[in-house]
């Protein structure tokens, strides 16, 4: 008997303890990008083989005073209600009790809570993804591991597993308990109903999740590797969208789904833990933790330039390894910083970053700080001295006005859950401090290649290799 635990994206919500113990067909279909997939059937080892529809007794509606709904079938459960909870308890033939408890909490988050639930289980699985399929409202999964598992009298298996979700400000915590008899029809017949409380959850109103709103960005990861004697610094990115869809790239772009605390395949095929402290992101992967850092942080200067009277008094306090170039940008004069270099093909010194200084009324001055995505991708001068700014995704193009660190325009490509492409496109206007933004899919894709194209054929920046 083949069994399953599928428990992230799960579209009809079952118990994870459920799923795993039922070897009768139960239909599953989990849902990444609003795209739903049929992923066969837990407890059957043919996943193509069809499912007919169960017939359920009659259900109706209950409406919870804090907002949430659930259908479930009367003639099976009894409902105990308290001020901030109600509890469904099953009625029907089973192996003990098994029951779902819907609780509000106003005055935690879900992190806390879950901080509560993992001290008073030491053995819990973390598994995160959408409920009940809804993109705008996800949860997570914690679930018992094998020394969370209890023996009863009659020799069932009692689970506790919990769904936990933010929910207007506070927490909405599902918590199960289930015995496992091992008769298939009966614990499939308690998880059909079971099921259908949760897969019928509705949340009304319901405030936007707050939760998850300082994740979203792009990080970056640079890395040192060395070739032939000469060093290539390599930028891995992690890409988390505002809809919890992304991409890893690290070798190849990865689509990912991610969480509170999880990063995941869109298929639940690889799940990486990390934290996030301000900008830093750590990704325990495979074991091996990797540092990214947000883009557009606060940049700290490399050098200190109090009482620089000239450019070069700036490059005599440079460390050993970095680089400067002095170029310019439109029409102005500038000085160019890197943290490091490294050689080209044609064995000049390059680099993909830098701290841009500028000359003004009391001597030199910072104007800003740019990286570009790995050393495919070093810092590019174009016909009109504009600056060409470059990773895998994304190309900005920048010139000086007036003194000030102007972005012309910029080009971008994100790619959701299936890997499928968005294209954008802005150009910038001095003048009227307006932006365009192209929202053609067609246009947008060709200004990406066009950029890019002019990328190939521009200037890089030759930089010198500061050596003491």
């Amino acid at each position: 008997m083949k069994k399953r635990w599928m428990t992230l994206l799960i579209s009809g919500v079952l118990t994870a303890s459920m799923l795993s113990a039922c070897s009768l067909p139960v239909n599953i279909t989990i849902d990444v990008g609003g795209q739903k997939y049929s992923v066969g059937t837990a407890g059957d080892t043919d996943a193509e083989a069809p499912v007919e529809d169960i017939k359920l007794p009659d259900d109706e509606t209950y409406e919870s005073d804090h907002g949430w709904s659930v259908r479930y079938v009367p003639s099976l459960f009894t409902v105990n209600e308290s001020d901030n909870e109600t509890d469904f308890v099953y009625t029907g033939e089973s192996a003990g009790t098994n029951m779902v408890a819907i609780q509000t909490i106003e005055d935690k988050l879900p992190p806390e809570v879950i901080d509560e639930l993992t001290k008073s289980h030491k053995d819990m699985v973390i598994r995160e993804g959408s409920l009940g399929g809804d993109e705008n409202r996800w949860a997570i999964w914690v679930m018992p591991g094998p020394d969370e598992v209890q023996e009863s009298e009659n020799g069932s298996r009692i689970y506790e597993d919990y769904i936990v979700t933010e929910y207007n400000g506070g927490t909405l915590l599902l918590s199960f308990i289930t015995h496992i008899s091992g008769q298939d029809e009966l614990d499939t017949a308690v998880s059909d109903y079971i099921s259908m409380i949760v897969d019928t959850l509705v949340l009304d109103p319901s405030e936007p999740q707050t939760m998850y709103n300082d994740r979203p960005g792009t990080y970056v990861r640079s890395n040192t590797d060395e070739l032939d004697g000469n060093e290539l610094v390599k930028t891995d990115v992690l890409q988390l969208n505002h809809d919890h869809t992304g991409f890893l790239s690290l070798q190849d772009d990865i689509p990912i789904l991610w969480g509170y605390k999880k990063i995941m395949g869109t298929q639940g095929d690889f799940f990486y833990d990390y934290t996030l402290d301000g900008d830093r992101l750590t990704l325990n992967y495979d074991g091996t933790e990797l540092e990214f850092i947000r883009e557009g942080r606060e940049h700290e200067l490399s050098v200190d330039i109090t009482g620089c009277d000239t450019f070069t008094h700036i490059v005599d306090r440079l460390s050993d390894g970095q680089g400067y170039a002095n170029v310019k940008l439109g029409d102005t004069d500038v000085l160019l910083v890197s943290s490091g270099t490294y050689e080209d093909l044609d064995g000049k010194y390059v680099a993909i970053d830098a701290e841009i200084f500028v000359y003004g009324q009391n001597g030199p001055e910072y104007l800003g700080y740019v990286e570009c995505g790995g050393t495919a991708y070093p810092l590019t001068l174009d016909d009109d001295n504009s600056l060409y700014v470059c990773s895998h995704h994304r190309a900005e193009e920048y010139t000086i006005k007036d003194g000030s660190l102007f972005l012309e325009q910029e080009v971008w490509v994100e790619y959701d859950g299936e890997g499928n492409p968005t294209y954008g496109y802005a150009d910038y206007d001095y003048d009227d401090g307006e932006v365009d933004i192209e929202t053609d899919q067609t246009e947008a894709e060709e200004e990406f290649e066009d950029m890019f194209d002019e990328l190939s054929y521009g200037q890089t920046i030759e930089f010198t290799r500061v050596v003491k």
